[in-house]
């Protein structure tokens, strides 16, 4: 092998580390995102303060599958993984639909165009659709300004728009270890 080679497959690992540690987040709540390699710090499940996770309904990945809150579980299909969105802004992340740790390519989407005020699973493009920044405890879409939401009840709730600065138990998201 070729010297040039080798410095070539160094530097694409260098580059590619840089990227993921940029957007360090931690706190996983199942083994499968403890164990997930690289994406270890950035795979986890987000709970806000009505204890709901995020989830995908009904557990299917595939395009258009709504994300709704529910209890929280120890599931291990609760995961995404938060990583910086290609060419955006600083601190603007993308969530990367990883059950069990394992990543699909179906990212949590915000498509305000369908007139649907509730999130879902599409293809990962790294639009504005599905970027989202945490200001003060909540998710805000970079598209439609809004907060991700979700209800009272722990039942397939879909997520919901809500105004950015509700700042509430509905609005506000932590990753959770306690489904560990």
């Amino acid at each position: 092998m070729n010297k040039r080679l080798i410095g070539g497959i160094a530097t694409a690992f260098v580059a590619a580390s840089t990227i993921v540690a940029g957007a360090t987040m931690s706190g996983a709540a199942t083994v499968g995102c403890q164990d997930s390699g690289a994406f270890q710090g950035y795979c986890g499940t987000q709970t806000n303060g009505l204890h709901l996770a995020m989830n995908v309904k009904q557990n299917v990945a595939k395009s258009g599958q709504p994300v709704i809150g529910y209890a929280l579980s120890a599931a291990q299909n609760e995961d995404f993984i938060w990583l910086q969105q290609g060419n955006a802004p600083a601190g603007q992340k993308e969530a990367i639909y990883a059950p069990n740790g394992v990543p699909t390519s179906l990212c949590l989407s915000d498509p305000e165009q369908s007139g649907a005020a509730t999130y879902q699973l599409r293809s990962c493009n790294g639009s504005m659709y599905q970027g989202f920044t945490y200001t003060d405890g909540e998710w805000i879409n970079a598209k439609s300004g809004c907060a991700i939401s979700s209800n009272t009840d722990g039942k397939s709730n879909l997520l919901e728009h809500a105004d950015a600065g509700t700042d509430n138990d509905h609005t506000t998201w932590t990753f959770s270890s306690a489904a560990a």
